[in-house]
């Protein structure tokens, strides 16, 4: 419902339930797992792991399922989070099964806080790393609701990011939504009332200047140099293109982002 999710991952240790294992959030059943002494060490034998869960909803889906690194409130992804930074912490692949609420609470404690619906930039056909940073950056500056990309978990703890982005990543919100979900994404936003604006020298482009942008905008940015894929463009509302005067007709992907951005809030200030 796009709160904050509050509930604990638990272990329900019923004897009447075959010494299983549950993990619940807000009452939700994640897995159910054997109980420990039916694995072998240092296995998930017989259990259901937190990347076998990803994948598993992955697939049905289209984008990831913790692919909401700043905002999430999905109790799959937040456990599934939770059971990840639990094994990162200990080093032991099968720490993911003693997921307490602590490691829920801290999950949710690192996320950068929720925005209110505005602009979302998404960037996801965008590969450059330093064309990412360099959004996050102006996202985060000029108040973005979030910056959408692909392969996040990645993109972010690179060094190459972190160089440019300079800790944008830990007060923007940004989300995973891999090329092959960007279709099903977008028409995700159109439902829940986001207009699909292309950044896009194309026929029929409106001056960027001249748009009245809603209050609720996904920015949709192509590639660096193709631009929109075609099954994209077509699932979009409208486009906006820079006005240019010089001869080589070719801006950066951050540089076209931003000046969009720009005037996204000049003309919500209006």
């Amino acid at each position: 419902d796009g709160g904050r999710v509050t509930g604990a991952v638990s272990l329900d240790d019923d004897d009447d339930a075959g010494g299983s294992v549950s993990h619940l959030v807000d009452g939700f059943s994640l897995t159910s797992l054997d109980a420990p002494e039916t694995k072998a060490a240092g296995s998930n034998a017989g259990g259901t792991s937190a990347l076998s869960l990803q994948k598993k909803v992955d697939k049905s889906t289209g984008f990831t399922s913790t692919g909401f690194i700043g905002g999430s409130t999905d109790p799959m992804a937040l456990a599934l989070a939770a059971m990840a930074n639990r094994v990162d912490r200990t080093g032991d692949p099968d720490a993911s099964l003693g997921v307490t609420a602590a490691d829920v609470d801290e999950t949710l404690d690192k996320r950068p806080p929720e925005r209110p619906p505005g602009l979302v930039v998404v960037a996801s056909l965008v590969d450059k790393i330093p064309n990412l940073a360099g959004l996050a950056r102006t996202c985060e500056v000029l108040g973005a609701e979030a910056l959408v990309i692909a392969d996040a978990a990645q993109t972010v703890s690179h060094r190459d990011f972190t160089a440019v982005s300079v800790t944008a990543e830990r007060w923007l919100p940004i989300r995973d939504v891999p090329v092959r979900g960007l279709v099903s994404y977008l028409r995700r936003l159109r439902r829940e009332g986001y207009a699909l604006v292309g950044l896009e020298q194309t026929r029929g482009a409106v001056d960027v200047n001249e748009y009245r942008f809603p209050r609720k905008t996904a920015l949709v940015l192509g590639r660096e140099r193709e631009g929109i894929d075609a099954d994209v463009l077509g699932v979009l509302d409208a486009c906006v293109v820079i006005p240019q005067k010089g001869m080589i007709r070719s801006l950066n992907v951050h540089v076209s982002a931003s000046v969009a951005m720009a005037a996204y809030n000049l003309a919500r200030a209006h």
